[in-house]
């Protein structure tokens, strides 16, 4: 294993666990976009929003979780075409995640993750 990769997962959980939700995270990362480097065997944390129109070897979407991706409050259209974006910034691999409990309280899968295994199953 790459020893600094290890490294840069360890930080990452470590500063995360220091801010009480994902939307006080990404506000902190927006913080110093702007210094970060081209380096091709680095990290990118992001929103989907900022990863439009760019494309990754490996991507990792987080949070497939009724409530959060579809969000709440959002359209159900515009949220299909949210997930869509993010989804498809993989050039390689693509891991998706869901959770058993979020914010406490038992999650739902994201109905998103049963419309894509039905139709890729058809």
């Amino acid at each position: 294993p790459d020893d600094s990769k290890i490294a840069n997962i360890n930080q990452l959980q470590m500063v995360a666990g220091k801010y009480r939700d994902i939307r006080s995270l990404l506000n902190y990362t927006d913080s110093f976009a702007s210094e970060t480097t081209n380096d091709e065997n680095g990290v990118s944390l992001m929103t989907i929003h900022k990863a439009k129109g760019l494309e990754f070897p490996v991507v990792f979407v987080i949070g497939m979780v009724d409530g959060v991706m579809p969000n709440k409050q959002g359209e159900l259209e515009e949220e299909r075409r949210i997930a869509f974006v993010g989804l498809s910034r993989a050039m390689k691999e693509l891991y998706i995640s869901t959770c058993l409990k979020y914010m406490g309280k038992t999650a739902t899968r994201s109905p998103f993750l049963r419309e894509m295994f039905e139709r890729r199953s058809e």
